[in-house]
């Protein structure tokens, strides 16, 4: 583990990294153009604070309550207890979206299939549907009956796991078309705050009641192991995979951990992903690992078709044409962020 030892009034160097302490983190995202980290702070006053060369310092105070934060191509977006989003274009502290999504009124959880993004609103139950670009939003499931608050994208099947809030909460699957939610696994455990998928394919969960995070196998049908016990209602979990961590903000101690996942160890009971792709970050090629055959798209983070080539199994693919950036690349059901980068 690595140690911080910050206070988030100060700024003050890192020495060491594993833990930093702020004010009710509710979410931590990695920025890999830039290389920092950003975390949003629920406890007086609101705001987002960054993580840049070992210093912490307060990026830009918001007049809401942030909840998720979620790195997309040169921006940041944040959903937001009023029921919005709001979004910044690197490196400006002006924002670039700021609206309210729908009707929400209690959004929580944020993330992306590379083209939408996907919100959770606990207050009306429901799930939302955003455009990256300009904000304007639409249903995808209204009235669920629970209360939907940590969300993930999972490229492999195609759809959105989310987990409820509330005792014996549910992890769902969400259908990324109709909507439809389906129960994959009840647990016994109260509020599902966050939900993410880690480097070896399992689907992590973190809980208040206990305070911990849990791993499941990829297709939920083993029994789950607690990976970190202790914890202090822990917010939305996220997993950093350009440095193979796992970030675990205590939204009431205040402490933000940074925990190492190996992401080389094969752990017979967990089914690992049958795609990859290295290296990433990339410079000029990338090689693809699939079974057999198959399409590959490369997206930027609008959406847009940047490349299409049919690949095989340890195929290499020439992207030394494209921007420094962060793009999309989808085989089939399977995608993955890939972040260009030619900084020696």
């Amino acid at each position: 583990m690595r140690l911080y030892i910050l206070f988030a009034t100060l700024t003050i160097p890192v020495v060491a990294f594993g833990q930093v302490a702020f004010v009710s983190p509710n979410s931590a995202a990695y920025d890999p153009i830039y290389d920092r980290y950003y975390v949003a702070e629920a406890g007086s006053p609101w705001g987002i604070r960054n993580i840049v060369g070992g210093n912490s310092t307060s990026w830009v105070g918001t007049a809401f309550l942030p909840r998720d934060l979620l790195v997309k191509g040169d921006s940041l977006f944040c959903v937001h207890a009023s029921g919005g989003l709001i979004a910044w274009r690197f490196p400006s502290t002006a924002a670039s979206i700021n609206v309210n999504v729908g009707f929400g009124q209690d959004l929580w959880g944020l993330t992306t299939n590379g083209p939408w993004l996907y919100a959770t609103d606990r207050n009306d139950q429901s799930i939302w549907k955003i455009n990256a670009m300009n904000g304007s939003s639409t249903f995808l499931s209204l009235s669920l009956g629970w209360e939907p608050c940590g969300i993930v994208y999972d490229p492999v099947n195609d759809r959105l796991l989310v987990g409820a809030w509330g005792t014996n909460a549910g992890i769902h699957a969400i259908d990324l078309n109709t909507g439809e939610d389906t129960l994959l696994l009840q647990t016994t455990y109260t509020n599902i705050h966050g939900i993410t998928i880690d480097c070896l394919g399992r689907i992590l969960i973190s809980t208040w009641f206990p305070d911990q995070v849990v791993a499941y196998p990829a297709d939920l049908t083993g029994p789950g192991t607690v990976l970190f016990s202790g914890l202090d209602n822990p917010g939305f979990i996220h997993f950093d995979n350009y440095h193979g961590e796992l970030m675990i903000p205590n939204t009431q101690s205040g402490l933000l951990s940074f925990e190492p996942i190996n992401c080389s160890t094969d752990i017979p009971s967990y089914t690992r992903p049958t795609f990859g792709l290295e290296p990433n970050p990339a410079s000029d090629h990338i090689r693809v690992h699939l079974p057999g055959k198959g399409t590959l798209c490369i997206m930027d983070g609008s959406g847009r078709r940047i490349l299409e080539t049919v690949v095989s199994d340890a195929g290499s693919v020439n992207v030394s044409t494209l921007p420094e950036g962060l793009y999309f690349v989808r085989i089939g059901s399977w995608s993955t962020p890939l972040v260009i980068s030619r900084n020696p």
